[in-house]
């Protein structure tokens, strides 16, 4: 195991084999103020799953949004996204031997890099570079630097939309501010309201620095774990600092939540497995088989009828339940508003059901 999927010592268990589907009926409303109405939620996974994509939307669809102010703050984060993701291209195109189409190319790479450049300057000069022809192969064949240089997910929408973004008053809608990557490094608190239930939901850091925080935040009081699993990165691979051996990053998400359930700290903590970027992984599979990177899915994967994968993967999660826990799954897209509006509503029936069985209520 990888030091990223070793460098903490688990946490706790629970779960279902197939998703909670809780009935609303009268008995549930008649007992649901006689309950806890407030419930504290932990959300986990690997760095790149897309725990903070999910919290911004939940702040559109269950909290006040972000005021100008808010959105201003995240072009920085949005122009490194564009900056970081231009560079390995043009890393790139030298390292997989890919001539630029444009004549132009040697001085748009030199206004990129020039320190002297203002972000503006920079913006334009990607631009310009993400319509040549070569840059667009580089980046159809991203598969073969992944594991040494990973593009961000929303590469593509962001140096699609780039001639908006470089906009001398540019101030990030929605969409972008959902999709822009900005790592988390602390433990942060966030509050939300749902159908008169009030949650605390508390992210921590996906990274492996952040990993060993992640134990003394499970000791707290914890109403469930909702784990992130990026579906899409099965194919997907690193070289772990101090190795040199790839590593299959959905197999260090299934190792760290094989961890998890094995700490006996926490046996009463119900999970909540999102699988999250669905879209991404059905996307994939056209051109990327899993049995290449999971073997065993030639048995398994038949066995269980599956045909694009989804189970397989599910199972891979749910096959690791203590006995007499439970695993709640449910297949997400955060970048969905809809999606996680339905996903959460069901997450939260499915929170109330459990906490009237607690108190023997229902």
């Amino acid at each position: 195991m990888s030091d990223r999927s070793s460098s903490w010592t688990s946490c706790m268990g629970c779960c279902s084999s197939r998703p909670y589907s809780p009935q609303n009926n009268e008995s549930t409303s008649r007992w649901e103020d006689r309950a806890s109405s407030s419930f504290d939620l932990l959300l986990l996974g690997t760095e790149g799953c897309g725990k903070s994509t999910f919290l911004r939307q939940m702040q559109y669809i269950h909290g006040t949004g972000f005021n100008d102010v808010e959105r201003r703050d995240f072009i920085r984060d949005i122009n490194g996204n564009i900056f970081h993701d231009m560079e390995i291209l043009i890393n790139q195109m030298t390292e997989l031997a890919i001539d630029y189409s444009s004549p132009n190319s040697e001085d748009l790479i030199q206004a990129f890099k020039s320190e002297e450049s203002s972000d503006n300057i920079r913006l334009q000069a990607t631009r310009l570079l993400w319509e040549d022809e070569g840059i667009q192969v580089c980046f159809q064949r991203r598969a073969e630097y992944e594991d040494k240089q990973r593009l961000n997910t929303s590469a593509k929408y962001f140096l699609d939309a780039i001639e908006r973004i470089s906009e001398v008053n540019y101030l990030p809608i929605e969409n972008d501010i959902i999709r822009v990557r900005r790592e988390t490094t602390d433990v942060r608190n966030y509050f939300f309201r749902v159908r008169d239930v009030d949650f605390k939901i508390t992210d921590i850091g996906g990274g492996v620095r952040n990993r060993l925080s992640w134990a003394q935040v499970l000791q707290e009081t914890v109403t469930c774990v909702i784990y992130f699993v990026a579906m899409d990165e099965y194919d997907s691979y690193y070289i772990p600092e101090g190795e040199g051996r790839l590593q299959n990053r959905l197999r260090e998400s299934i190792n760290i939540f094989r961890e998890i359930q094995a700490n006996r700290w926490l046996p009463h903590t119900t999970f909540i497995l999102f699988l999250n970027k669905i879209d991404l992984f059905v996307e994939k599979r056209g051109n990327s088989r899993i049995d290449n990177h999971f073997p065993e899915y030639e048995n398994e994967g038949m066995e269980i009828g599956d045909e694009d994968g989804r189970s397989f993967i599910r199972n891979k999660f749910i096959d690791l339940r203590a006995r007499g826990r439970f695993i709640y799954p449910h297949y997400t897209q955060a970048t969905d508003p809809e999606n996680i509006r339905v996903v959460f509503y069901a997450v939260r029936d499915s929170i109330l059901q459990m906490n009237l069985r607690f108190y023997n209520l229902l």
